[in-house]
Order: structure tokens, then C-alpha cells, then sequence
């Protein structure tokens, strides 16, 4: 004798949802949460791109690095000159323009052992022009035969008085008339020299009128009395040489 099939057995419906949600659903917990960052594939770049005809917003300034300089700028002091570099570079002094009448070969060319005023060749108004251009309140002037500077300054007392042809004159032969003084003879140079001095101030007091036994500066240019003109050194603007040579 054939059974009847059992009855068919519904499941609970609340609880088969639950079973359901127990095996494959599961809600995380809020701190759960993490974003993975994108990294870039190393052949993808924003390079490659096509263009695109919207705006673009620029990198910044400061993010595109200065290309390296290969050769830095490092600054070095500038070697030191020697002296004579120096000298050579330095600005030089205008040139002397001496005047004519005392310019070497001079024009007037007279004796030093004489007192040249009154001076024939020249006009009152040529001695009273300046000795020099430009003009100098004191003339230096030099002599390879003489131990001594003839320091020559104006004879006007007006201020930035300069130095005239005739204070030349006046100056250089009253310096050499100064007496020669006991200690200035060891300046001479050797037993020949002195000979020729004394030689020479004899000489002179047989021929000049009015000398006297003493000896001067002037004897010691021995027979080179002769007035042949001033030159210019080149040392200072104001030294001069003075050339001198013997009488006709």
C-alpha cells in the first residue's frame, strides 16, 4: 500500500534572510575605510596626451629647477701693479714751456761772475713775464758741477706771484755769489776738483772787478761760467737743470 509524500516544509523567511546576510554580506567599520593612491605607468605621462583645447593651468615658477650653470661665476681680485707699472699708468704733469730768453741754448748767455742788470737783449717787458708756462711760484734749478739746489722765488710780494725771466736771472747769479763756507768744501770730489776751484777763484779775482779773496759758489763751476739756458728735468714741474759752459 503506497504512503502519501510528507508535506513540503517552508523555511522561515525572516530567518532564511538572516542565514543569507550571515554568509555574504559584511559591512565595514567606519575607520576601515583607505583610498589606494594611483601611481602612473612609467610609459603613460601627461606628455603623451593629445592636446586638448581647454585651458591649462600652468605649473609654478618655482617648481621648474634652473638649469646648472656649467661654469659658476667666481669673482677674483685684481693682481697688484709693481711700481714702475704704476709710475707708467699714472697721469702725467702737463709739460714746462720754459721762455725763450731761458731756454737751452739760451739767448742771452752771459757770465755768470757778473751781475747781468741792466740786460741789454731783453725788454723790461719780456723780464717781467712769467719764467715758465704755465706759471710757477718757485723754480728749483740744478747744476752737475754745483753741491747746491739755486732755489729761485718771486720778488713781488703780491699774492700768487709767480717766478719772472728776470728773478731767474737775479736769483741764480746772487746764490752764486754766496761765499763757500769751511764745511761745504768736503762736498768737493777728490784733490783734481779742488785744484780747478781754487784755480778758478783765482782767476776770477784777477779778472772780474770788485772780487774779492774769498771763495764763491760760482768758482765752483771752475772755467764753466757761461749762462747756456735751463732745461726741464722731468723729476717735478718745477726743476730745472742748468747748462753752463766755458767763455769764448
Amino acid at each position: 500500500m503506497n504512503r502519501p509524500p510528507p508535506p513540503l516544509q517552508v523555511a522561515d523567511k525572516t530567518e532564511e534572510t538572516m542565514a543569507f546576510n550571515d554568509r555574504h554580506v559584511h559591512f565595514a567599520a567606519e575607520d576601515d575605510h583607505y583610498i589606494y593612491p594611483i601611481t602612473p605607468s612609467p610609459s603613460y605621462s601627461q606628455s603623451s596626451l593629445p592636446s586638448s583645447p581647454g585651458l591649462m593651468t600652468p605649473p609654478p615658477v618655482h617648481a621648474i629647477p634652473a638649469p646648472p650653470t656649467p661654469y659658476p661665476f667666481q669673482p677674483r681680485p685684481l693682481p697688484s701693479m709693481s711700481p714702475e707699472t704704476t709710475a707708467l699708468y699714472a697721469p702725467q704733469p702737463a709739460p714746462i714751456i720754459i721762455h725763450p730768453a731761458l731756454d737751452r741754448p739760451s739767448a742771452i748767455g752771459f757770465d755768470l761772475r757778473i751781475n747781468p742788470f741792466p740786460v741789454r737783449d731783453l725788454a723790461p717787458t719780456e723780464l717781467a713775464k712769467p719764467a715758465t708756462s704755465p706759471p710757477l711760484p718757485q723754480l728749483r734749478i740744478k747744476c752737475k758741477l754745483l753741491p747746491w739746489l739755486i732755489i729761485v722765488r718771486p720778488s713781488s710780494p703780491k699774492p700768487n706771484a709767480f717766478v719772472t725771466v728776470s728773478d731767474v736771472l737775479a736769483g741764480t747769479y746772487t746764490q752764486l755769489c754766496e761765499a763757500v763756507k769751511k764745511d761745504e768744501f768736503s762736498r768737493v770730489r777728490g784733490v783734481d776738483e779742488m785744484n780747478a776751484i781754487r784755480d778758478a777763484w783765482q782767476k776770477r779775482c784777477h779778472q772780474v772787478r770788485g772780487a774779492v779773496d774769498v771763495e764763491r759758489r760760482v768758482d765752483f763751476l771752475m772755467n764753466n761760467t757761461v749762462f747756456k739756458g735751463l732745461s726741464a728735468t722731468g723729476e717735478a714741474p718745477d726743476d730745472l737743470r742748468l747748462s753752463v759752459s766755458p767763455p769764448p
